[in-house]
């Protein structure tokens, strides 16, 4: 019995898994998200590793995304009794993974989500060079 348990476990994790994969960027996005590290791609892996971490940010302070399903978003920073939020719109180029950010038809900032996970994903700001090397990346948890 504990084993057909542990494979129905193990089905429903991988099919979980495969599912968050298959989605389109645009519908992965949706939801509140929160800011958990900055730092530099020193080795171009599209990924933030330990050594290249710059900056932890605290729960107790918060910068939040949301991004809703009809292309518009709020950016929340809430330190103690101070909050600040910015209206945005926002867009997704499937193909390249690019995610573009407009407020007031200015174009805030264009990044490439390099990972994703069931509640993680890392994107990667775009400095108008082509090498993936030194790219600042931020990396997000759903919230």
């Amino acid at each position: 019995m504990k084993s057909k348990l542990l494979v129905a476990s193990g089905i429903l994790i991988l099919a979980s898994c495969v599912r968050v994969e298959n989605r389109s960027l645009q519908s992965y996005l949706v939801g509140n998200w929160q800011l958990k590290s900055m730092g530099s791609d020193l080795n171009g892996n599209g990924s933030l590793d330990s050594n290249e971490v710059q900056m932890t940010i605290p729960d107790s302070m918060g910068l939040f995304t949301t991004f809703q399903a009809d292309g518009k978003g709020v950016a929340n920073i809430k330190i103690n009794k101070f909050n600040l939020s910015s209206d945005f719109r926002w867009k997704v180029d499937e193909a390249t993974k690019m995610v573009t950010i407009v407020s007031d038809s200015t174009q805030l900032l264009s990044a490439l989500c390099t990972t994703q996970g069931a509640y993680d994903m890392t994107f990667a700001l775009q400095n108008g060079s082509s090498s993936p090397i030194g790219k600042t990346l931020l990396t997000y948890h759903r919230k």
